[in-house]
């Protein structure tokens, strides 16, 4: 989604991965942060000093922020989010206590979106992040830049944030998952940390990846991070968490956080999450990031609309149901007006509205990966 003047204004949120906000929200872009000071300020002078990136003027219509000096910006596809010193200490005295800001996409209450919905699906996470400013006065000092997923397991509704690592002061560690019982939802929450490099276990990098760096990068240069999340990837690193969980209960799931599904056609996608966080004696922290993107892989969807587009009788498409949200304009229009001719006929894709294809069968979606589409099948065929 692009956004323009004013967009953030009524599109800023707390809490992280474990909040409410603003994952209920409707579909959108937002601007999250958490032990931090409220952004609440129309700020009249550039933040581009510490976030690396300048909005348009009148600088007030893009940026919002506090007191402290913290404050986020949003601009067409470009976020930047600037962590002031002020405020660490001690709200932010260590990894337990961490201050965090970041670009969040929430597909709020859509209940569809289900990354992992075939055998041969896979999931993709990319992003380009621009570092500006990490700043600290002792030892005593951390920070990352992180991309993740938000997802549900619908058989339970606990959920689990699945993160990757684009840069931190500590290098790219070992993978990692954490589970813990969240007070705001009522269940578990479980965190999966792994890398951009080619030894991880839960993801697998995309040949346009940078790795992961240790430390934020040459200010002023943009990377470009990229990895996609098999189902192989997904059931190790549930494996890894659901064995946590047992070894703290006397190898059972409890009733409160119970396991995880082994299932990746369980989950779905609740939001996006792009942005920093840091902790001890750091003063300032800040960057940019721009082209956040998803998308699942599925074959056969982009290839059998682009057979309807050219008249083929004997296409169709995978799904009962379809949503064409981005084409280009002129294909969604040939695109839709083909299948209410092929729905007509009786041909099993549903009926069909401006842009959208309905159908009875389970609720099922599929981010197809195309840069110039985004076609999502609302229902399996």
């Amino acid at each position: 989604m692009t956004v323009g003047a004013g967009y953030l204004a009524g599109h800023v949120a707390t809490g992280g991965g474990t909040g409410e906000r603003p994952w209920t929200e409707p579909y959108g872009d937002y601007c999250n942060y958490y032990r931090l000071a409220p952004l609440d300020q129309e700020i009249p002078d550039s933040l581009g000093g510490l976030t690396g990136f300048t909005a348009p003027m009148p600088y007030s219509g893009y940026q919002l922020g506090a007191d402290t000096g913290s404050g986020c910006e949003a601009s067409g596809d470009r976020w930047a989010e600037g962590l002031s010193g002020i405020e660490p200490s001690p709200d932010c005295a260590d990894v337990a206590n961490v201050c965090g800001m970041q670009h969040s996409v929430s597909f709020g209450e859509a209940p569809y979106y289900l990354p992992w919905y075939a055998p041969n699906a896979y999931f993709i996470l990319t992003a380009v992040y621009e570092p500006a400013v990490f700043r600290y006065s002792g030892s005593n000092s951390d920070a990352w830049g992180y991309l993740c997923a938000l997802l549900e397991d619908t058989s339970s509704g606990q959920r689990l944030e699945y993160c990757l690592n684009e840069w931190s002061t500590w290098g790219a560690p070992p993978d990692e998952v954490t589970a813990f019982f969240d007070p705001f939802t009522g269940r578990g929450f479980a965190g999966v940390q792994t890398n951009f490099d080619r030894a991880t276990r839960f993801a697998t990098e995309e040949p346009e990846s940078h790795d992961t760096i240790a430390g934020p990068g040459a200010v002023g240069q943009a990377y470009t991070y990229s990895a996609a999340i098999t189902r192989g990837d997904l059931a190790s690193a549930v494996t890894a968490i659901n064995a946590r969980i047992e070894g703290a209960n006397g190898d059972t799931c409890p009733t409160g956080q119970t396991c995880y599904s082994t299932d990746p056609g369980r989950y779905k996608l609740i939001g996006l999450e792009n942005g920093q966080e840091m902790w001890g004696d750091a003063t300032y922290l800040g960057g940019n990031e721009s082209h956040l993107s998803a998308a699942t892989v599925a074959p056969g969807i982009r290839e059998a609309a682009e057979r309807i587009l050219n008249r083929d009788t004997r296409a169709q498409m995978p799904c009962r149901g379809l949503e064409v949200t981005a084409l280009s304009k002129r294909d969604a229009r040939r695109l839709t007006s083909a299948l209410v001719a092929r729905a007509a006929r009786g041909r099993p894709n549903g009926p069909l509205g401006p842009t959208t294809v309905t159908g009875p069968a389970a609720r099922i979606a599929v981010l197809a990966h195309d840069p110039r589409a985004l076609i999502r099948c609302a229902q399996a065929a």
